[in-house]
């Protein structure tokens, strides 16, 4: 189980989980105790790699700043939206 930690809390990855980048950039995540599957763009991608990696919070959107040339406020945001909606999905969960 990959566990990503910052200040601001610790996510865990859900170990049923796989994922697949396609050509496109876009990435493929599966479920496999649900059997369902999401597809999130090449910025969404970027975001779980960098938690499969087991990057902090601070250093995943910092990775995005840089990567994207955005400002880290703005990616800070995408950033918390992005985590929310894989909570909800059961995709990660916090651990904080």
């Amino acid at each position: 189980m990959s566990e990503q930690s910052s200040e601001a809390g610790s996510f865990v990855l859900n170990e049923s989980v796989v994922s697949r980048e396609l050509a496109d950039g876009d990435t493929v995540l599966l479920d496999l105790r649900s059997e369902q599957y999401f597809s999130v763009n090449s910025l969404g991608g970027m975001i779980w790699a960098c938690l499969s990696s087991g990057d902090s919070l601070d250093a995943l959107i910092e990775t995005v700043s840089r990567d994207t040339e955005r400002p880290v406020e703005s990616v800070r945001s995408d950033v918390d939206e992005f985590l929310g909606e894989l909570t909800a999905a059961g995709l990660i969960r916090s651990v904080s």
